[in-house]
C-alpha cells in the first residue's frame, strides 16, 4: 500500500507511514501526483527590445507645388552616385582649366606675334624690304631701307634700282639669305683710326638733312643673293653671281636698321 499523505510505499498492515508518520487508512487509494508546471521560455533582452520597438513606416515623400499652377510636383530624385564627389570636384576646378587653356592660347598668340616682329626687324627686315622694292617696284619698301636724310640727300627712288638692274626691274625675282652676321660696332675701322660706329656717325653728320640721328650699332653680314630671271643669258650670269656671298654693312639708327651704302 502507499501512504495517504506522502505517497510512499509502506507495508500493507502499517497504521502509520514510516516516512512521514501520518496515520494510515487501510486500503486507501494512493494519491495521484499532479504534473509539475512547465516553465515558459524567457525571451532574450534583444528579442524583447525588438518586439517592443514599433516598426517605423517610411515617411511620405515631400510634396512640392508649382508656383504657377498650384499643382503638386514630384520631388526630384536624389542620385547617390559613387562618382558624385568627383563630379562635384570637377565642377569646382573646371573654371581653372578654362583659365589655363585660355592662358596657353594667349601665350601662343604672343609668341607668334613676337616671332613675326623679330622676323620683320633687324637686317632680315631690311632685306625683306629690299626684296619688295626690287621684285614689286615698291617705293615705300625702298624708303625703309635707308635713313630719311640719306634718301633726301641722295634722292634715291625706284628708278635708281631699275638702272642698277639694267631695266629688268619687275622681271626679276630676288631673294636674300643671310649666311653670317657679325657685330662690328666697336671694332676698329679697316682704314680709319676710329671704330665703325664713329666712322659712320661722322659720315652721316655730313649730310645736309642730318638732324641729330644717332648710330647705335653696326653689323657686317654675308648675304647670298638668289635670282630668277627669264632671260637665259642674264639668268646664267645671275646664277654665277648668286653662287657667291656678298658682304653688306647694316647700321642701326635711332632704333631702326638700314643698309649702309
Amino acid at each position: 500500500m502507499f501512504c495517504t499523505n506522502c505517497g510512499k510505499q509502506i507495508d500493507d498492515n502499517s497504521s502509520f507511514c514510516a516516512n512521514c508518520g501520518a496515520k494510515q487508512t487501510p486500503n486507501a487509494p494512493a494519491p495521484v501526483a499532479e504534473p509539475a508546471p512547465v516553465a515558459e521560455p524567457t525571451p532574450a533582452p534583444a528579442e524583447e527590445a525588438a518586439a517592443a520597438t514599433p516598426v517605423a513606416e517610411p515617411a511620405p515623400a515631400p510634396t512640392t507645388f508649382d508656383p504657377m499652377t498650384g499643382q503638386p510636383v514630384a520631388a526630384p530624385v536624389q542620385k547617390n552616385s559613387t562618382f558624385q564627389p568627383m563630379i562635384d570636384l570637377f565642377k569646382k576646378i573646371k573654371p581653372i582649366y578654362y583659365a589655363i587653356a585660355g592662358g596657353v592660347v594667349a601665350l601662343i598668340i604672343v609668341i607668334a606675334i613676337v616671332v613675326n616682329i623679330i622676323a620683320g626687324s633687324g637686317i632680315n627686315g631690311v632685306l625683306k624690304n629690299m626684296e619688295a622694292a626690287i621684285n614689286d617696284g615698291d617705293q615705300d619698301a625702298l624708303e625703309k631701307c635707308y635713313p630719311s636724310f640719306v634718301l633726301e640727300d641722295k634722292d634715291i627712288d625706284i628708278s635708281d634700282l631699275a638702272s642698277a638692274f639694267g631695266g629688268y626691274l619687275g622681271e626679276i625675282e630676288i631673294d636674300f639669305d643671310v649666311v653670317k652676321e657679325e657685330d662690328i660696332t666697336d671694332e676698329d675701322h679697316d682704314y680709319m683710326d676710329c671704330t665703325w660706329q664713329e666712322y659712320i656717325q661722322d659720315k652721316y653728320e655730313d649730310y645736309d638733312d642730318y638732324d641729330g640721328e644717332e648710330v647705335e650699332a653696326v653689323t657686317k653680314a654675308k648675304v647670298k643673293v638668289n635670282f630668277d630671271i627669264d632671260n637665259s643669258l642674264v639668268d646664267y650670269l645671275a646664277d654665277s653671281f648668286a653662287k657667291k656671298t656678298q658682304e653688306m654693312t647694316f647700321v642701326k639708327v635711332d632704333g631702326s636698321w638700314y643698309i649702309y651704302d
